[in-house]
């Protein structure tokens, strides 16, 4: 029967604790100024962005570098069936924005958390074309709407060909770079 050999433990002495501890620390310095890594992730994408809210900082990244700063609504309720978000989150997540108020659909009274809630776990569902436009029609009738469509036709007529161009050029020049880039501004 092979039996293991039992090697004896070794103990470090203490001045190789502090030769290791010394090459440990200078294993840390900086080498780059996303370094030291001291988390997993290896540079913050949005760098340059710090001064900005999360929020507007993700919507700057998204623009400037094409990339996606938040998962598709699918996707999060997907992760959501799989268990990989739970309720407790939602809640927790959205608790700020109820407001203490209450609606009433047949005989349940459902809190403004619960709407929300459901919401965000099953979206809102499509509204039929026939649905919408029965709302919608009526509000076209209004007096006050089609003044206002009269007004944008007026406008849009008076306006001359040469001065929408300058117009839009200057405001194309103030928008790039701040707006978008020049890539962007190139595709457009």
């Amino acid at each position: 029967m092979p039996m293991l050999d039992v090697k004896e433990q070794v103990v470090p002495k203490d001045f190789q604790r502090m030769e290791l501890r010394s090459l440990v620390n200078l294993a840390g310095e900086p080498i780059s100024h996303y370094w030291p890594m001291k988390t997993f992730i290896h540079h913050n994408p949005l760098h340059g962005l710090e001064h900005l809210s999360f929020d507007e900082a993700i919507k700057q990244g998204t623009r400037f570098f094409g990339g996606r700063g938040y998962l598709s609504n699918r996707e999060y309720r997907d992760y959501f069936k799989e268990g990989r978000i739970s309720e407790e989150s939602i809640n927790e997540a959205i608790k700020e924005v109820a407001q203490n108020a209450m609606i009433t659909i047949g005989d349940r009274k459902l809190s403004h958390l619960e709407v929300l809630r459901t919401i965000l776990i099953h979206g809102t569902g499509k509204v039929s074309t026939d649905v919408s436009s029965a709302i919608l029609q009526p509000l076209l009738n209004q007096p006050e709407v089609k003044v206002l469509v009269e007004k944008i036709k007026d406008l849009s007529k008076r306006k001359a060909p040469k001065d929408s161009l300058s117009g839009h050029a200057s405001q194309e020049l103030e928008e790039l770079a701040s707006q978008y880039t020049i890539g962007e501004w190139c595709d457009r």
